[in-house]
C-alpha cells in the first residue's frame, strides 16, 4: 500500500513537471491562467533546479533543461524510496 501511494505521488509530480517542460518548449504564454497554474503547482519542486543549467531558446519556445534535471532527480529519489520500502518490507516478514 505504501509503495503504491509513493508511486502515485511521484507519477503526479512527473506529470506536472513534464507539463511545465512542454508548455515552456512550446512557448506558452506566461500570463495564461493554465500556464500560471502549472508553474505555481510545480514551483516548489522545480525551484531547487532553477538556474543550474541554461535554457537555450528555439524560435518561440525554450528547452527547459532544469525541468528535465528535476524529473531525472525525482526518478532517482523515487527509486531510492521504493528500494528502502522493499528493504523494510522484507525485514518485517
Amino acid at each position: 500500500m505504501a509503495s503504491r501511494t509513493v508511486d502515485w505521488i511521484f507519477y503526479v509530480l512527473y506529470g506536472i513537471l513534464a507539463l511545465r517542460f512542454l508548455l515552456t518548449l512550446l512557448g506558452a504564454q506566461e500570463d495564461a491562467g493554465f500556464t500560471r497554474f502549472v508553474h505555481a503547482v510545480s514551483g516548489p519542486f522545480y525551484g531547487p533546479f532553477e538556474g543550474i543549467l541554461t535554457q537555450p531558446g528555439a524560435d518561440d519556445g525554450v528547452v527547459d533543461f532544469p525541468a528535465l534535471l528535476a524529473i531525472l532527480s525525482y526518478v532517482v529519489l523515487h527509486l531510492a524510496i521504493r528500494g528502502l520500502l522493499r528493504v523494510i518490507a522484507t525485514r518485517t516478514h
